[in-house]
Protein backbone atom coordinates (compact mmCIF):
# COMPACT_ATOMS: atom_id res chain seq x y z
CA UNK A 1 0.00 0.00 0.00
CA UNK A 2 2.60 2.73 0.88
CA UNK A 3 4.64 1.64 -2.18
CA UNK A 4 1.53 2.99 -4.72
CA UNK A 5 0.07 -0.63 -5.19
CA UNK A 6 -3.19 0.09 -6.96
CA UNK A 7 -4.75 -4.07 -6.30
CA UNK A 8 -3.72 -6.72 -3.96
CA UNK A 9 -3.83 -9.92 -4.91
CA UNK A 10 -3.58 -12.50 -1.70
CA UNK A 11 -3.90 -16.00 -2.70
CA UNK A 12 -3.44 -17.09 0.54
CA UNK A 13 -6.23 -18.06 3.25
CA UNK A 14 -6.81 -19.44 7.06
CA UNK A 15 -8.14 -18.06 9.98
CA UNK A 16 -9.02 -14.64 11.16
CA UNK A 17 -5.84 -13.01 12.84
CA UNK A 18 -6.04 -9.39 14.51
CA UNK A 19 -2.98 -8.40 12.08
CA UNK A 20 -4.02 -9.29 9.10
CA UNK A 21 -7.04 -7.48 9.57
CA UNK A 22 -5.40 -4.66 10.35
CA UNK A 23 -3.35 -4.32 7.15
CA UNK A 24 -6.42 -5.24 5.06
CA UNK A 25 -8.31 -1.92 6.51
CA UNK A 26 -5.49 0.09 5.84
CA UNK A 27 -5.07 -0.95 2.10
CA UNK A 28 -8.49 -0.58 1.83
CA UNK A 29 -9.04 3.06 3.46
CA UNK A 30 -6.31 3.96 1.41
CA UNK A 31 -7.94 2.91 -1.69
CA UNK A 32 -6.64 0.24 -2.37
CA UNK A 33 -8.82 -2.83 -4.43
CA UNK A 34 -8.12 -6.48 -2.23
CA UNK A 35 -8.94 -9.51 -4.07
CA UNK A 36 -8.35 -13.09 -2.05
CA UNK A 37 -8.45 -16.87 -2.57
CA UNK A 38 -11.86 -18.37 -0.76
CA UNK A 39 -9.59 -21.28 0.14
CA UNK A 40 -9.26 -24.80 -0.78
CA UNK A 41 -10.03 -27.02 2.41
CA UNK A 42 -13.49 -28.17 1.55
CA UNK A 43 -14.93 -31.60 0.24
CA UNK A 44 -18.16 -30.57 -1.68
CA UNK A 45 -19.17 -33.88 -3.08
CA UNK A 46 -18.71 -35.62 0.26
CA UNK A 47 -20.57 -33.09 2.09
CA UNK A 48 -17.83 -31.51 3.69
CA UNK A 49 -18.27 -27.03 3.49
CA UNK A 50 -15.65 -25.01 4.69
CA UNK A 51 -16.01 -21.01 5.29
CA UNK A 52 -14.40 -19.21 3.29
CA UNK A 53 -10.94 -18.23 4.23
CA UNK A 54 -9.48 -15.27 5.47
CA UNK A 55 -8.33 -12.64 4.27
CA UNK A 56 -10.77 -13.38 2.04
CA UNK A 57 -14.01 -13.11 4.34
CA UNK A 58 -13.27 -9.80 5.33
CA UNK A 59 -16.00 -7.39 4.00
CA UNK A 60 -13.08 -5.02 2.18
CA UNK A 61 -12.03 -8.23 0.40
CA UNK A 62 -13.52 -9.55 -2.59
CA UNK A 63 -13.58 -13.35 -2.16
CA UNK A 64 -13.34 -15.29 -5.56
CA UNK A 65 -14.11 -19.60 -5.74
CA UNK A 66 -12.92 -22.04 -7.99
CA UNK A 67 -14.91 -23.37 -11.27
CA UNK A 68 -14.23 -26.03 -13.12
CA UNK A 69 -13.58 -26.33 -17.01
CA UNK A 70 -17.21 -27.16 -17.48
CA UNK A 71 -18.41 -24.32 -14.93
CA UNK A 72 -19.21 -26.31 -11.99
CA UNK A 73 -17.79 -25.85 -8.68
CA UNK A 74 -14.40 -27.11 -7.78
CA UNK A 75 -15.26 -29.81 -5.16
CA UNK A 76 -12.40 -28.20 -3.05
CA UNK A 77 -13.24 -24.81 -3.18
CA UNK A 78 -14.45 -23.05 -0.09
CA UNK A 79 -18.27 -21.77 -0.13
CA UNK A 80 -19.94 -22.08 3.19
CA UNK A 81 -20.81 -19.06 4.85
CA UNK A 82 -22.00 -15.56 3.06
CA UNK A 83 -18.12 -13.97 2.27
CA UNK A 84 -17.90 -15.60 -1.16
CA UNK A 85 -18.44 -12.52 -3.96
CA UNK A 86 -18.27 -14.37 -7.27
CA UNK A 87 -15.84 -16.98 -8.93
CA UNK A 88 -13.75 -17.92 -11.73
CA UNK A 89 -11.77 -20.87 -13.40
CA UNK A 90 -9.43 -22.72 -10.62
CA UNK A 91 -8.95 -25.81 -12.37
CA UNK A 92 -5.90 -27.39 -14.59
CA UNK A 93 -4.39 -23.84 -14.90
CA UNK A 94 -1.08 -24.03 -16.82
CA UNK A 95 1.55 -22.12 -14.92
CA UNK A 96 5.16 -22.24 -14.42
CA UNK A 97 6.69 -23.65 -11.49
CA UNK A 98 9.82 -22.34 -10.75
CA UNK A 99 11.66 -24.56 -8.28
CA UNK A 100 10.84 -27.09 -11.23
CA UNK A 101 12.00 -25.12 -14.08
CA UNK A 102 8.76 -26.03 -15.54
CA UNK A 103 5.07 -25.95 -16.58
CA UNK A 104 2.13 -27.61 -14.78
CA UNK A 105 -1.30 -28.22 -14.82
CA UNK A 106 -2.11 -26.31 -10.99
CA UNK A 107 -5.88 -26.29 -8.85
CA UNK A 108 -6.57 -23.91 -6.69
CA UNK A 109 -8.78 -20.43 -5.98
CA UNK A 110 -5.41 -19.17 -5.86
CA UNK A 111 -5.26 -19.11 -9.39
CA UNK A 112 -8.97 -18.00 -9.60
CA UNK A 113 -8.20 -14.62 -7.42
CA UNK A 114 -5.36 -13.47 -9.63
CA UNK A 115 -7.63 -13.85 -12.89
CA UNK A 116 -9.86 -11.37 -11.02
CA UNK A 117 -7.72 -9.31 -9.88
CA UNK A 118 -6.31 -9.28 -13.58
CA UNK A 119 -9.81 -7.80 -14.61
CA UNK A 120 -10.34 -5.19 -12.29
CA UNK A 121 -7.08 -4.04 -13.46
CA UNK A 122 -8.53 -3.64 -16.73
CA UNK A 123 -11.25 -2.28 -15.23
CA UNK A 124 -8.82 0.53 -12.91
CA UNK A 125 -6.63 1.24 -16.76
CA UNK A 126 -10.42 2.45 -18.02
CA UNK A 127 -11.44 4.11 -15.05
CA UNK A 128 -7.84 4.94 -12.97
CA UNK A 129 -10.00 6.78 -10.18
CA UNK A 130 -11.85 3.69 -9.63
CA UNK A 131 -12.70 3.23 -5.40
CA UNK A 132 -12.91 -0.16 -4.00
CA UNK A 133 -16.46 0.00 -3.25
CA UNK A 134 -17.30 1.59 -7.06
CA UNK A 135 -14.77 -1.65 -8.14
CA UNK A 136 -17.07 -4.43 -6.50
CA UNK A 137 -19.79 -2.97 -7.49
CA UNK A 138 -19.11 -2.75 -10.60
CA UNK A 139 -17.27 -5.74 -10.87
CA UNK A 140 -19.75 -7.96 -10.03
CA UNK A 141 -22.84 -6.17 -11.89
CA UNK A 142 -20.99 -7.51 -15.30
CA UNK A 143 -20.88 -11.51 -14.03
CA UNK A 144 -22.63 -14.31 -15.97
CA UNK A 145 -24.45 -15.31 -13.32
CA UNK A 146 -24.44 -19.24 -13.49
CA UNK A 147 -28.12 -21.14 -12.56
CA UNK A 148 -29.40 -24.60 -12.43
CA UNK A 149 -29.65 -27.63 -10.30
CA UNK A 150 -27.77 -26.27 -6.71
CA UNK A 151 -27.10 -22.56 -8.63
CA UNK A 152 -29.43 -19.98 -7.14
CA UNK A 153 -30.47 -16.93 -9.61
CA UNK A 154 -28.36 -14.06 -8.66
CA UNK A 155 -26.27 -14.54 -5.51
CA UNK A 156 -25.58 -17.86 -3.90
CA UNK A 157 -23.23 -19.77 -1.55
CA UNK A 158 -21.81 -21.60 -4.56
CA UNK A 159 -20.54 -19.52 -6.61
CA UNK A 160 -21.32 -15.93 -5.37
CA UNK A 161 -22.98 -13.34 -8.26
CA UNK A 162 -21.20 -15.69 -10.84
CA UNK A 163 -18.50 -16.06 -13.11
CA UNK A 164 -16.22 -13.30 -13.63
CA UNK A 165 -16.87 -12.08 -17.18
CA UNK A 166 -13.80 -9.64 -18.58
CA UNK A 167 -15.90 -7.70 -21.40
CA UNK A 168 -18.80 -7.25 -19.40
CA UNK A 169 -17.02 -6.17 -16.83
CA UNK A 170 -15.50 -3.29 -19.02
CA UNK A 171 -18.69 -2.30 -20.72
CA UNK A 172 -19.96 -1.76 -16.99
CA UNK A 173 -17.26 0.23 -16.37
CA UNK A 174 -18.32 2.33 -19.64
CA UNK A 175 -21.93 2.92 -18.23
CA UNK A 176 -20.90 3.54 -15.18
CA UNK A 177 -18.77 6.86 -16.67
CA UNK A 178 -20.94 7.41 -19.23
CA UNK A 179 -24.77 6.95 -18.20
CA UNK A 180 -25.97 9.48 -16.06
CA UNK A 181 -29.69 8.77 -13.75
CA UNK A 182 -32.13 11.93 -13.25
CA UNK A 183 -33.61 11.32 -9.73
CA UNK A 184 -30.65 10.45 -7.81
CA UNK A 185 -31.30 12.66 -4.64
CA UNK A 186 -34.06 14.13 -2.41
CA UNK A 187 -34.26 17.20 -4.59
CA UNK A 188 -34.67 15.01 -7.70
CA UNK A 189 -37.10 12.69 -6.41
CA UNK A 190 -39.71 11.76 -9.13
CA UNK A 191 -43.25 12.37 -8.07
CA UNK A 192 -45.61 9.30 -8.35
CA UNK A 193 -48.77 8.98 -7.88
CA UNK A 194 -50.70 6.48 -5.65
CA UNK A 195 -52.11 3.22 -7.52
CA UNK A 196 -50.36 3.52 -10.31
CA UNK A 197 -46.95 1.54 -11.34
CA UNK A 198 -43.38 3.21 -12.26
CA UNK A 199 -40.96 1.40 -14.22
CA UNK A 200 -37.20 2.97 -14.53
CA UNK A 201 -33.52 1.36 -14.40
CA UNK A 202 -31.55 0.71 -11.57
CA UNK A 203 -28.29 1.55 -13.63
CA UNK A 204 -25.10 2.53 -13.41
CA UNK A 205 -23.47 0.50 -10.45
CA UNK A 206 -24.03 1.83 -7.31
CA UNK A 207 -27.47 4.11 -8.46
CA UNK A 208 -30.03 4.58 -5.88
CA UNK A 209 -33.42 6.32 -7.38
CA UNK A 210 -35.61 8.33 -5.44
CA UNK A 211 -39.68 8.93 -5.66
CA UNK A 212 -41.69 11.05 -3.52
CA UNK A 213 -45.15 10.70 -2.85
CA UNK A 214 -47.67 12.82 -1.27
CA UNK A 215 -50.59 11.98 1.28
CA UNK A 216 -53.23 14.50 1.76
CA UNK A 217 -55.04 12.71 4.87
CA UNK A 218 -53.93 10.12 6.90
CA UNK A 219 -54.17 6.54 5.40
CA UNK A 220 -52.11 2.93 5.38
CA UNK A 221 -49.53 2.97 2.75
CA UNK A 222 -48.44 -0.30 0.53
CA UNK A 223 -45.62 -0.20 -1.34
CA UNK A 224 -44.53 -3.23 -3.19
CA UNK A 225 -41.16 -3.09 -5.57
CA UNK A 226 -40.37 -5.85 -8.16
CA UNK A 227 -36.97 -6.40 -9.83
CA UNK A 228 -37.18 -6.88 -13.95
CA UNK A 229 -34.20 -9.06 -13.35
CA UNK A 230 -31.81 -10.72 -10.13
CA UNK A 231 -31.04 -8.21 -8.98
CA UNK A 232 -31.85 -7.67 -5.08
CA UNK A 233 -33.59 -5.13 -4.44
CA UNK A 234 -33.49 -2.68 -1.05
CA UNK A 235 -35.74 0.37 -0.12
CA UNK A 236 -35.60 3.29 2.15
CA UNK A 237 -38.73 5.62 3.06
CA UNK A 238 -38.43 8.52 4.62
CA UNK A 239 -40.72 10.87 6.16
CA UNK A 240 -41.38 14.75 5.50
CA UNK A 241 -38.24 15.37 7.11
CA UNK A 242 -36.30 13.34 5.26
CA UNK A 243 -35.68 11.21 8.37
CA UNK A 244 -35.25 6.93 7.76
CA UNK A 245 -38.92 5.82 8.92
CA UNK A 246 -38.28 1.62 7.39
CA UNK A 247 -35.57 0.08 5.68
CA UNK A 248 -37.11 -2.90 3.59
CA UNK A 249 -34.93 -5.89 2.34
CA UNK A 250 -36.51 -9.17 2.86
CA UNK A 251 -36.35 -10.77 -0.50
CA UNK A 252 -33.24 -12.23 -2.21
CA UNK A 253 -32.78 -12.19 -5.66
CA UNK A 254 -34.96 -11.48 -8.23
CA UNK A 255 -37.49 -11.31 -4.95
CA UNK A 256 -40.65 -8.39 -4.83
CA UNK A 257 -40.71 -6.55 -1.61
CA UNK A 258 -43.08 -4.80 0.05
CA UNK A 259 -43.96 -3.42 2.56
CA UNK A 260 -47.48 -1.86 4.45
CA UNK A 261 -47.08 1.90 6.56
CA UNK A 262 -50.39 1.94 8.77
CA UNK A 263 -51.89 5.15 9.92
CA UNK A 264 -49.16 7.15 7.85
CA UNK A 265 -50.34 10.73 8.36
CA UNK A 266 -50.64 13.50 5.62
CA UNK A 267 -46.89 14.64 4.33
CA UNK A 268 -44.75 14.43 1.47
CA UNK A 269 -42.40 10.87 1.61
CA UNK A 270 -39.72 9.91 -0.26
CA UNK A 271 -38.75 6.45 -1.49
CA UNK A 272 -35.21 5.24 -2.45
CA UNK A 273 -34.52 2.26 -4.09
CA UNK A 274 -31.52 0.35 -4.53
CA UNK A 275 -29.59 -2.95 -5.77
CA UNK A 276 -28.34 -4.64 -2.28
Amino acid sequence: TNHGADIINMSLGGSADSATQSAVEYAYDHGVILVAASGNNSNNSGGNYFDVAYPAAYPQVIAVGSLTEGTTVSDFSNVAGTGLDLSAYGENILLPWVAYNNYYYLNGTSFSSPTVAGVLALMKSAYPALTPEEAKAILLSGVSDITGDIYSPGWDAWTGYGMVNAIQALLQVNDYLNYHDTNTDFASAQFIYGHHAYANQLRPALDMDFYTFTLYETDDVTITISPGSIQDLLFKVYDQNQNLMITVDDGGSAETETVTLSAVDAGTYTIAVSDF
